[in-house]
């Protein structure tokens, strides 16, 4: 699938930036989020630090959705599916 991500933490936040494109490079959709670290992030169990990365990876899909990715995403499904088609005969 034509997506991208980048993630990183600094500055008391984590933050993911995303990205869609149609198969052909004419569509982008891009976005980034980000979530407020907790104070005692260097000693925060494993669990917490799960759910801020779900928390946000989440908030970025539902942003590039609600954007148009779903669209993108479908017509290159369908283009993959035609060349496996294509391929089988």
């Amino acid at each position: 699938m034509p997506v991208a991500v980048h993630s990183s933490v600094g500055e008391g936040q984590l933050s993911l930036c995303g990205a869609v494109f149609s198969l052909d490079g004419s569509q982008t959709i891009q976005d980034a989020v980000a979530v407020k670290l907790p104070g005692d992030f260097g000693t925060v169990e494993m669990e917490k630090c799960w759910v801020l990365g779900d928390k946000v990876g989440v908030e970025l899909a539902q942003s590039l959705l609600a954007r148009g990715a779903g669209s993108i995403l479908q017509e290159a499904k369908r283009q993959s599916d035609l060349a496996t088609c294509a391929q089988m005969q």
